[in-house]
């Protein structure tokens, strides 16, 4: 028996029963416990698609493989997935989506976005 003990997709049980497994599994109930599996899941996703950047970048340009790039986008699709998915479990934020997209225009508009890569060092009183 593998333990495995983490949120997985809504299809993943079937799709695990459909090899011949036995699967285990329950429904995560209440907001709380909901958006901390998300949280969780978010930070796995995260690092996920970090590696698969790395795994990317770490390779001649003319020797990037159809793969690697699958893989880099596969990830990057989770991440937007769990971040979906606490936006709509979220009792705060259910009904945010439209309003961040416009928040993220106003700060690029007022504030910038992440073109020139700043790296703020310090400041000091004139």
């Amino acid at each position: 028996m593998e333990t495995i003990n983490k949120l997985v997709r809504d299809r993943i049980p079937e799709i695990i029963a459909g090899q011949g497994k036995s699967v285990t599994c329950h429904t995560i109930k209440g907001e709380k416990p909901i958006i901390d599996a998300l949280f969780l899941k978010l930070s796995e996703e995260v690092h996920e698609f970090e590696d698969a950047y790395t795994d990317y970048t770490s390779v001649d340009v003319s020797k990037r493989r159809y793969e690697k790039e699958e893989a880099l986008i596969e990830e990057l699709a989770d991440v937007y997935e769990v971040l979906h998915a606490i936006c709509h479990h979220s009792k705060y934020i259910r009904d945010m989506e439209g309003r961040v997209q416009t928040k993220i225009q106003n700060k690029r508009r007022d504030r910038g976005s992440f073109d020139k890569m700043w790296y703020l060092e310090s400041t000091n009183e004139c």
